[in-house]
């Protein structure tokens, strides 16, 4: 059985949580000894702490988590962020896809990054991204899958598994995004 897929607020919640199991301090002990140092930069907290022996993730989210700033607390905001830079039409269509795609009652987990909506069963099988050309939808399609409605697609996020895209312009353009999510969906269970 794959592992359920995690978000980036389940992996630095687990981070924070297995931090004595695997350095022998917990968290509170890494703040004090921030606050000691005299530490109030992000670069400079990272590298105090991999001094330490954390690693880059690691260090990282400790730090933003001591500032104040891990952006990853707050899905509905990271989603907002991503579409604020882009007309509202994308915004739009994204909903509709949305919205129409878990309609089909398929499980479906989705969770919010900083680039891009990856969607998740057993693992990543579809990410959509706003762009200057629209609502780039890719997916992790069977090996050899060849439609001639589908673009190749890089580095739409999550990794290389989306090898193909549709870019979603106008309402016309959701079922075929929709046709091809089903397929990936169904590819990845």
């Amino acid at each position: 059985m794959a592992k359920k897929p995690i978000s980036p607020l389940d992996m630095a919640n687990s981070v924070i949580k297995n931090l004595n199991k695997n350095f022998g301090k917990e968290y509170e002990d890494f703040v004090s000894e921030i606050k000691k140092a005299g530490l109030t930069n992000q670069k400079e907290i990272e590298a105090f702490l991999k001094a330490q022996g954390l690693g880059r993730a690691q260090s990282w989210i400790l730090a933003e988590r001591y500032l104040g700033v891990f952006e990853y607390d707050d899905g509905e905001k990271l989603l907002a962020d991503l579409f604020a830079p882009f007309p509202k039409e994308i915004w739009d269509l994204y909903q509709s896809f949305h919205t129409q795609f878990l309609a089909l009652g398929k499980e479906v987990h989705v969770r919010y990054c900083k680039t891009y909506v990856p969607y998740t069963n057993q693992r990543q099988f579809m990410v959509a991204k706003p762009t200057k050309k629209g609502l780039e939808i890719g997916f992790a399609l069977p090996e050899g899958f060849e439609d001639e409605r589908l673009q190749p697609a890089k580095n739409l996020g999550g990794g290389e598994r989306n090898k193909h895209k549709v870019v979603i312009t106008s309402a016309e353009d959701l079922p075929t995004a929709i046709h091809f999510a089903v397929i990936a969906w169904e590819n990845n269970c």
